[in-house]
């Protein structure tokens, strides 16, 4: 942690840095130029090397930037190395950034002064690629969207339409904002062209990459609506670098906001009066504790891969109503590779075994949804195949016509819902969420009264009576110690 806020600490000292044209404006064309660069650097073309580097990193890309200051290292000119590797850092460049402190450690306060008067006078990092009024003129498509310039801004069906115009006003803006902050994460924006503005029940102010045959920029209209375009421009350009980071394969991301532990992404709040270290310090505490569950609730905790903190924030809009839901799994944003859990208890009310159940309940979600992706991708057209390799009428058939029925019934009670003898279809996804938790409550020794708060006793009969017997259980317990003594 001291490292990273030592590397912070230099950011202050940059400007923008790069000319004014880049070569090509795509992070392919870009990567796969750097990409030859660094081949010819181990083929031992040092020059052949420079000569790609060079442009490259004068149009501002990072890890260009930062290789041009090793190679001026080589060459024993480390004030221009530093220079480069500062606008590296500037960019994001986890690996520049720490070349760039050792190089300043070295320097005097006077030639701290000078590179950061020599940064100030250059234009912006990759300037040649956004003009001026980028993303450019906004337009209707039709009533639920818009595009700016390139980029298509889709709402979702529940934005009203006052939220969409307010959204609509602003949202140029927070795209500047955001470019100026990482111009990389606005090349992303810009291949893909796509925005999703999404409404939330739960108002978890999501900002995020959406991956796929249609990728796209992932923001909740609530974040939107909070009225903090530089907070929210800061939390994109942020969003965008980290899947800048994953696509590029030679450039690591400094990401203040974001911890891993457990190989899961722990991801800070972007409002500044929330403070996310005791969310990164007791997650981490607790998926430590969770390895001493029973491996069928372990696999349940080990389904999550990321968890957000998204407690309550003074810069929420007022528009808020009260949400007292202390943790969820939004299937909507959860994709292979990135389920992701939302808490929303404040750090400073919640406790170790509070927060294990919680990410069992949730982590419970996670895995129903991988099921249904399961039972849709592979799951029911396996059983349709061997089905058909059996006469209509034999047993065989029958018995897999019945699997085939009851994974169908799973995926539609998890898409669709509805209702069944006045009870939600859904609800059976609570009720094995809740029953998880119970068990898991057991396994680490806590009491009953961890779990009897929870909104779902009421409407699940098998999780009452688990709670009832291991109340009765205890009591009895409690009886056979005392008559003992």
């Amino acid at each position: 942690m001291r490292r990273l806020l030592a590397l912070l600490l230099l950011l202050p000292l940059l400007a923008a840095a790069g000319p004014a044209r880049a070569t090509n404006c795509s992070l392919e064309a870009l990567e796969a130029r750097h990409l030859e660069a660094l081949d010819r650097h181990a083929a031992g073309d040092r020059a052949g090397a420079w000569d790609l580097w060079r442009p490259l990193a004068e149009a501002g890309f990072p890890p260009a930037q930062r290789h041009l200051a090793r190679h001026l290292i080589t060459e024993g000119v480390e004030d221009e190395a530093a220079l480069w590797a500062l606008a590296a850092a500037k960019s994001g460049d986890l690996d520049g950034a720490l070349l760039a402190r050792d190089l300043v450690a070295e320097m005097s306060g006077s030639q701290v002064t000078d590179l950061k008067l020599r940064l100030h006078e250059r234009p912006a990092p990759l300037a040649g690629c956004f003009g001026t009024a980028w993303p450019g003129p906004l337009r209707d498509i039709d009533p639920r969207t818009l595009s700016l310039g390139t980029i298509e801004v889709h709402f979702g069906a529940r934005i009203d339409d006052a939220a969409i115009e307010t959204i609509a006003d602003v949202l140029p803006d927070v795209l500047r904002r955001a470019r100026e902050a990482s111009p990389l994460g606005a090349l992303l924006l810009r291949g893909a062209g796509r925005i999703e503005i999404l409404a939330s029940r739960m108002r978890h102010r999501y900002v995020g990459w959406k991956t796929g045959k249609f990728p796209a920029l992932r923001l909740s209209a609530e974040a939107l609506l909070d009225g903090h375009p530089d907070i929210l421009g800061r939390t994109i350009a942020t969003a965008l670098s980290r899947q800048t980071a994953r696509e590029l394969r030679d450039f690591r991301q400094i990401d203040p906001a974001t911890r891993i532990a457990e190989g899961k992404r722990l991801v800070g709040s972007p409002y500044p009066d929330i403070d996310s270290e005791p969310f990164f310090t007791r997650l981490a505490r607790v998926l430590e504790h969770a390895k001493a569950l029973p491996p069928e609730l372990l696999k349940l905790v080990e389904a999550i891969d990321a968890v957000h903190y998204v407690p309550e924030s003074r810069y929420f809009s007022k528009h808020d109503g009260v949400d007292t839901v202390a943790a969820f799994y939004d299937a909507r944003l959860g994709q292979e590779g990135n389920r992701m859990v939302f808490v929303r208890r404040d750090m400073k009310w919640t406790s170790d075994a509070d927060l294990l159940l919680l990410l069992v309940h949730e982590g419970t979600h996670a895995a129903q949804h991988e099921t249904v992706g399961h039972y849709r991708r592979t799951g029911i057209p396996e059983q349709q195949a061997a089905m058909r390799l059996f006469p209509i009428g034999s047993k065989n058939r029958k018995i897999l016509s019945r699997k085939i029925r009851d994974m169908s019934d799973y995926v539609r009670a998890w898409t669709g819902g509805g209702v069944v003898a006045g009870r939600s279809t859904r609800m059976r996804f609570e009720c094995e969420a809740t029953i998880n938790e119970i068990h898991a409550a057991q396994a680490i020794n806590a009491p009953p009264e961890l779990v009897e708060d929870s909104q779902y006793l009421k409407l699940c009969e098998e999780a009452r009576t688990l709670v009832v017997q291991w109340r009765e259980k205890r009591l009895r317990k409690g009886l056979r110690q005392q008559a003992a003594r």
